[in-house]
């Protein structure tokens, strides 16, 4: 059934967030470990028991839209690696910026002592990101 281009815009930008999250949510449940995060834990209290269930949903669910794609001949979107990874790149400078001791001051004084400490783990961090982005 052909459809209008608007429509066909619609549907896509929808399906692509749709097909995002679903790949995420797939990914965490066949692997609830991996991260291997410092900052933060995320706890695996799904029952074992649904997962099968739900991971058989979310494949029947990214077919679906599969198929939605070749029926309504939806424009595959092509991402590059580089780009995607270089705008993670530039929110981590972002953020390391704002952990200076020259912006930690807005949440209030920071001591010579917290300066001296936070400062050389800043910068190294700095340092690395710096050689990160060369490499990329």
């Amino acid at each position: 059934m052909p459809i209008t281009q608007s429509h066909k815009n619609s549907i896509r930008s929808s399906l692509y967030v749709a097909e995002r999250d679903l790949r995420d949510i797939k990914r965490r449940l066949e692997n609830p470990d991996q991260d291997g995060a410092s900052l933060y834990a995320q706890i695996d209290d799904i029952d074992p028991k649904a997962k099968p269930r739900m991971l058989k949903i979310i494949n029947a669910m990214l077919k679906e839209i599969r198929e939605m794609r070749d029926e309504f001949g939806l424009e595959v979107s092509e991402g590059q690696l580089a780009k995607h990874i270089s705008a993670s790149l530039s929110e981590v400078w972002v953020v390391l910026e704002e952990i200076r001791p020259s912006h930690l001051s807005d949440y209030g004084q920071v001591s010579e002592a917290e300066k001296s400490s936070i400062q050389p783990r800043v910068s190294k961090l700095m340092k690395l990101l710096a050689e990160l982005e060369e490499t990329l």
